[in-house]
């Protein structure tokens, strides 16, 4: 599905899936300095706009061609290109996160001898940005940049909300979290 000149950025979902398991069961796997089980937050990917991509890259895709005026009129012409990105195919890569994530909670339940109401299963967080973007009454692609991929400052602000309340439904507030690292008044000599 890709053409002269565009980005090779694909995975396929399947073995996006078995890289996320991996990743997930390792840091559902380690422990804090005190024991307890690190926070870990998983999201979705958020919704994205293959037109707007589409439009956002023919600008540079066009140098990319090559060859003189004949060579160019005889090669796909950028407009021509399949579209590279689609909303029902982020919608895959979203079902597969959130199947991880309910995978590693019922793993996480089951080992600990706890429910749902269990504390590990607490710390491991999904935070399903595809599906609560495009339910928004207002629309989806204000969350999104003009190039259809990126997030505006409303999917900023948005990530951000469902991030800060996510967490403080653990801890009670982002603010209280513990550092594990030093603050950067403690390590930058300016601010020493």
């Amino acid at each position: 599905k890709s053409g002269p000149g565009w980005p090779q950025q694909h995975v396929p979902v399947e073995e996006y899936e078995d890289n996320l398991r991996i990743m997930v069961e390792h840091l559902a796997s380690v422990r804090n300095a005190d024991g307890s089980r690190p926070i870990v937050v998983v999201m979705s990917p958020p919704p994205q706009d293959g037109k707007d991509w589409h439009k956002f890259m023919m600008p540079m895709l066009g140098d990319d061609i090559g060859g003189d005026e004949q060579q160019q009129q005889q090669q796909q012409q950028p407009a021509e290109l399949p579209m590279q990105r689609s909303l029902a195919t982020v919608e895959s890569y979203a079902k597969a996160v959130q199947r991880v994530v309910g995978n590693a909670k019922s793993e996480q339940a089951r080992s600990s001898g706890g429910g749902d109401d269990d504390v590990s299963t607490k710390r491991l967080v999904f935070i399903d940005l595809f599906h609560s973007m495009v339910a928004d009454t207002k629309g989806w692609r204000r969350f999104l940049s003009a190039d259809g991929v990126h997030l505006s400052e409303d999917g900023n602000k948005f990530l951000f909300e469902r991030l800060n309340k996510a967490l403080a439904s653990i801890e009670g507030s982002a603010d209280e979290l513990p550092r594990h690292t030093p603050h950067f008044f403690d390590v930058d000599t300016a601010f020493s």
